[in-house]
């Protein structure tokens, strides 16, 4: 009888042994779930793939901004993705799409078939699906919104190039040429120009025509300068005997120049164009004098 009990007390000893290290193993992986759900996993991920921009782009599908006002990732929809330079290096190909849905259906438990989803169905399910923790979306938030950023700014500082080309490209109209005649007959640049051709001497030379401040100001420059003075109101003489157009005084403002501000390599390129257009119209005005001459 003795021996009968020792046996069943050792056997409930180790049952309940067994229901212990059933409890611990319990507790261990839940404390490891909540670990993970405390970690930036998205950002191991991230370096695991060699810092592959695909990668974090899926990642971060179905996610929106910390103001909640942009769907992150969205290449087919975006202006700025969808316009983004080497746009090709960024949007997730199929490949990375489906490993990240296979990575989010892992963490809900949720067993789905990717092998046979196209690439709308597998970028369905990311954006009905943003499952992250508040660790990995602040790491995708702030990684997707750094390039996000940058491709932005880039841009818009291509339109603002194109903006200010086309401006430039504007001058078909007469006051922008006379401001910038003017500009070139003020005793200001006049100035300039009587010193262009002066013998330098030694502490000129020694500053040579790099950007020190002590360079004498360039022909071109003073012109330039004369021309952007936004409150200066360059104005031509009546001209009646020229040309009907030019019968009375016209000013020309600042603000009214279609290309705006303009520099000194400006003013080299309209002066040759100017000259160009005016080599053309002394030859069409002779051949008009030849012709009349001859019918006469």
């Amino acid at each position: 009888m003795y021996d009968d009990d020792e046996a069943q007390r050792k056997q409930n000893e180790a049952s309940d042994e067994e229901e212990i290290d059933e409890e611990l193993q319990s507790v261990c992986r839940a404390a490891a779930a909540l670990e993970r759900s405390f970690t930036c996993q998205t950002e191991e991920v991230f370096v695991a793939s060699g810092n592959n921009v695909m990668k974090l782009m899926a990642m971060s599908t179905g996610l929106t901004t910390k103001d909640e006002k942009r769907q992150m990732a969205l290449f087919d929809t975006d202006p700025v993705c969808v316009n983004m330079t080497n746009k090709r290096a960024y949007s997730p190909t199929v490949p990375f799409l489906r490993a990240e849905v296979k990575r989010r259906a892992k963490q809900c438990k949720i067993k789905i078939a990717t092998s046979t989803m196209p690439r709308p169905d597998l970028l369905e399910w990311l954006m009905e699906n943003p499952f992250q923790n508040i660790f990995c979306q602040d790491h995708l938030q702030t990684e997707e919104g750094k390039i996000y950023k940058l491709a932005k700014q880039a841009q818009e500082e291509q339109a603002n190039l194109a903006t200010e080309r086309l401006r430039n490209c504007n001058w078909n109209s007469d006051k922008p040429w006379l401001r910038l005649c003017l500009a070139a007959c003020d005793d200001s640049a006049r100035e300039v120009l009587l010193q262009k051709d002066q013998v330098k001497d030694r502490a000129l030379l020694d500053v040579g025509n790099g950007c020190s401040e002590d360079r004498p100001e360039t022909c071109e420059e003073a012109v330039a300068r004369v021309h952007n003075e936004g409150l200066l109101v360059l104005t031509t003489e009546g001209l009646p005997n020229l040309h009907e157009r030019f019968s009375v005084p016209i000013e020309t403002q600042f603000d009214d120049m279609p290309g705006g501000a303009i520099n000194a390599e400006d003013v080299k390129a309209r002066m040759g164009d100017a000259r160009a257009k005016l080599i053309q119209v002394r030859q069409h005005c002779r051949s008009n004098v030849a012709r009349a001459s001859g019918c006469h």
